[in-house]
């Protein structure tokens, strides 16, 4: 089997962890394949790991074993596992996303670098572990100061984040209510026991706070 008939098979399958499956089994007959073959298929199988929540570890073994330097491998093992965790976390620490992202700070440690040390760190404090995450960055070389200053900087850089995605919610909300009472006198339906003029001037309200909310989130965007 070459290369071009993987990639040709893989074209037709969709589902990351059907890919994943057949690249498996794929692996499984690598020494029939030949050399550059066996290489394609290890580097096609670290993308499909990549891309499959809780198969990330197995991302860096295959990169490697495609000839990928293990500071490398690591580090786009570690940036897939950080990408699938952002993308399924919900609220503030998710018990569902925490051991991603300890997965994620895991494969950044073993980068060996200071670059993969801090990047770490980040994914620890994504994690809630802040204990974990100063330890990273002490050993990538800051100082106790610094490190608590980041720290707190990132805490405040997500509290913000959340202001203004809050923000923005409301002033989704006040403008569709603003649309929505103000269709009365449009429509002439009634709302309620309200009269047109009660209508106008809470769908007025509503649609004026909205657009002051929404000016203000896109002016500090």
């Amino acid at each position: 089997m070459s290369e071009r008939d993987v990639r040709h098979k893989l074209s037709v399958i969709k589902e990351p962890k059907a890919r994943l499956k057949y690249l498996d089994h794929i692996r499984r007959k690598e020494k029939l394949l030949e050399p550059s073959t066996r290489r394609a298929v290890n580097l096609l199988y670290g993308e499909a790991a990549g891309q499959v929540v809780g198969q990330e570890s197995l991302a860096a073994e295959a990169y490697i074993k495609s000839g990928m330097k293990k500071e490398d491998a690591y580090f786009r093992a570690a940036e897939s596992a950080e990408r699938n965790a952002d993308l399924l976390r919900v609220g503030t620490y998710d018990p569902d996303t925490r051991e991603f992202y300890r997965s994620a700070a895991l494969d950044y440690k073993q980068t060996g670098t200071k670059k993969g040390l801090i990047k770490a760190a980040g994914a620890y404090e994504k994690a809630g572990s802040f204990i974990e995450a100063a330890n990273a960055y002490k050993k990538a070389g800051m100082t106790d100061k610094e490190i608590s200053d980041t720290i707190e900087e990132h805490r405040k850089r997500k509290f913000r984040s959340k202001l203004e995605t809050t923000a923005a919610t409301s002033s989704i909300i006040s403008l569709l209510g603003g649309i929505f009472f103000l269709s009365s006198n449009l429509t002439g339906n009634v709302i309620g026991n309200m009269t047109n003029s009660t209508s106008n001037w809470i769908g007025g309200i509503l649609f004026a706070v909205g657009l002051i909310g929404a000016f203000v989130y896109f002016k500090k965007k």
